[in-house]
């Protein structure tokens, strides 16, 4: 079967530093293995398929729209451009005969507010190329790449307030972090993933479509601390590769550290192990899986009244 990808390998070839980049990439890397050629941008195709709502220059819906989540703009003042971003990804779902999501959580939303049940696949990882027992270098690790309301790093003051004899690095802090908080700000991937093999615990607190970062910590050998919601819950099991607080229960969280510290070798042995179960070939295999569904009902879109999710050009911070 051919397939042209959206975004393409040969567009982000140059940057792969985002989640879904980096997706796209291990994407065209392993499908071929289960019969899927990834054609070029020019190139004649069987099915079209999509990331996050991403278009290209020849028109057309795709046929597999891979949803990587939705911007949550009625907890949050949203800029603009979410809104926009969401507009892109519901108009891709449609239109499109299959849709995918990476966790439970995102099927959720969709089974609850659109009414149908989509394809649960996960991303992967490459086991072997994360160094299991790093030596520590004694830091708590905050390391998302981009400040938004929804990725506020609140709780890394909090746990530092309370740990005060902890080290936390992270790439983002408050205004007027605590003393024992580094502040390093975004870093190139290789440069972060040195930072999680050395890191004693990763902090998981952004309500996450997926988690890689929380996978890759996983494979590093190093326990996870979050709140009980979004990824986590497919990613992080308590008490066996990381704790899991009660959403917004800071002391709950900061008893999660010291329980972490305290048992991080058996956590982090536990994650090392479970993460060998999520490789990108079982994922590649699910996903060729689901571009030859798409490749039998070709053309049939999928019907959702687009009435509901039409937002006026107007109108800048509409709640949904």
């Amino acid at each position: 079967m051919k397939v042209l990808m959206v975004p393409h390998l040969d567009i982000i070839r140059d940057r792969r530093e985002s989640g879904i980049d980096r997706v796209v990439a291990e994407y065209f890397h392993y499908l071929p293995a289960f019969d899927i050629e990834m054609v070029g941008l020019d190139s004649e195709y069987d099915i079209k398929v999509n990331h996050a709502g991403a278009t290209d220059n020849r028109g057309g819906w795709a046929d597999v729209a891979h949803t990587h989540g939705l911007y949550w703009t009625s907890d949050h003042d949203a800029p603009r451009w979410e809104y926009k971003t969401n507009r892109s990804v519901v108009d891709a779902i449609r239109h499109a005969s299959q849709v995918t999501v990476p966790s439970r959580w995102v099927a959720e939303a969709f089974q609850r507010d659109m009414k149908f049940t989509p394809h649960v696949i996960p991303h992967g990882i490459r086991v072997e190329e994360w160094r299991h027992n790093f030596d520590t270098g004694g830091y708590i690790l905050w390391n998302k790449n981009r400040r938004t309301v929804t990725c506020n790093p609140i709780a890394v003051s909090e746990l530092a307030l309370a740990h005060p004899d902890q080290t936390f690095v992270t790439t983002f802090a408050n205004d007027n972090p605590p003393d024992n908080v580094n502040v390093i700000g975004v870093a190139p991937h290789a440069d972060m993933k040195r930072l999680v093999q050395g890191s004693s615990v990763y902090l998981s607190t952004v309500k996450e479509t997926f988690g890689i970062g929380v996978l890759e910590a996983m494979a590093a050998g190093v326990p996870v601390l979050g709140w009980a919601h979004g990824g986590n819950l497919d990613l992080v099991e308590h008490g066996v590769n990381g704790y899991l607080a009660q959403a917004n229960n800071y002391d709950d969280l900061i008893d999660g550290l010291t329980y972490c510290l305290a048992n991080r070798k058996t956590l982090g042995d536990n994650g090392r192990e479970l993460a060998k179960d999520w490789t990108w070939e079982a994922v590649a295999e699910k996903v060729a899986g689901v571009y030859r569904l798409a490749g039998q009902v070709h053309g049939r879109p999928m019907f959702i009244d687009s009435s509901l999710y039409q937002l006026s050009d107007d109108t800048e911070n509409t709640r949904e």
